[in-house]
């Protein structure tokens, strides 16, 4: 029985990034070749975990199993401050005056009711979060993902995942790279985004194998490895700067040898 391999559609994915570009200040967006744009009014992602506040309480405690965390205009968590009028703040400086979920052809915008807020970097510079188009625990695409850059004064769209990405993150030693990991149609994906260029994206696509969280593992410098799989695991080791060298436009570690075409190296690899 073959494994069939399956890929997103990047449609109106694209189009809300272009919509969106004259919101973000410093920021421009260009798709990396060879990616689509996704229809982003396809499918809902999960609700996000919801947090037992008040709606004009600020701030809010973060959980300590370093799950996201879900706010409301009027609330603040890794110093990230929603605004009642719908801005995105750090201390004083206003990021976004609105924060935008999706668009469509037509011209019209949805913008964010809620975010989930990831927790931030060692450095504390950066932080990713999902903007959502409904109140935490209500039905509705919370799938916008951003990144705030606070030395820059910036916030970037990645081009990661056509919907939500988990609420997961890992972010290298070296303070160069985030890695993110999300689920399209049976499909598993990794997402490792370079911080110091804010947009720049590498797709990694592992078929049907569920990646093995609890079995990620930073190695020297950018090395990685991660288990995949679960009646059959096998280990892959991955070095992020050789990988954004080799393969800018996404890989695949599918479960034919032939479909490997990302960068592996030995599991052992220091």
């Amino acid at each position: 029985m073959s494994l069939k391999t399956c890929r997103p559609n990047w449609s109106g994915f694209w189009l809300a990034i272009a919509l969106s570009s004259s919101l973000i200040a410093g920021c421009t967006t260009s798709p990396p070749a060879g990616q689509n744009d996704p229809n982003p009014t396809a499918t809902a992602s999960p609700a996000p975990e919801t947090p037992q506040t008040d709606a004009t309480s600020t701030p809010v405690t973060p959980p300590v199993n370093g799950k996201w965390t879900a706010i409301v205009p009027g609330q603040e968590v890794e110093g990230l401050n929603f605004g009642k009028e719908g801005n995105l703040k750090v201390g004083d400086k206003v990021l976004l005056d609105k924060i935008m979920v999706s668009g469509s052809s037509d011209g019209s915008i949805t913008y964010a009711k809620s975010l989930t807020i990831s927790p931030s970097s060692p450095s504390g510079n950066f932080t990713f979060f999902r903007a959502c188009e409904s109140l935490p625990g209500e039905p509705g695409l919370c799938w916008a993902l951003y990144l705030v850059d606070r030395a820059r004064g910036q916030v970037f769209r990645p081009p990661a995942a056509k919907y939500a990405v988990e609420d997961w993150v890992q972010w290298s030693p070296d303070g160069r790279y985030a890695l993110l990991t999300s689920t399209l149609e049976g499909a598993y994906w990794l997402h490792a985004i370079d911080l110091q260029a804010g947009e720049k994206t590498v797709n990694i696509e592992l078929d049907q194998r569920r990646p093995q969280l609890d079995s990620f593992a930073w190695q020297q410098g950018s090395k990685f490895k991660i288990a995949v799989g679960e009646s059959q695991k096998e280990t892959f080791a991955l070095d992020l700067p050789t990988l954004f060298e080799k393969n800018p436009n996404g890989c695949t570690l599918g479960t034919a040898l032939q479909a490997r075409n990302c960068p592996v190296l030995p599991a052992s690899a220091p």
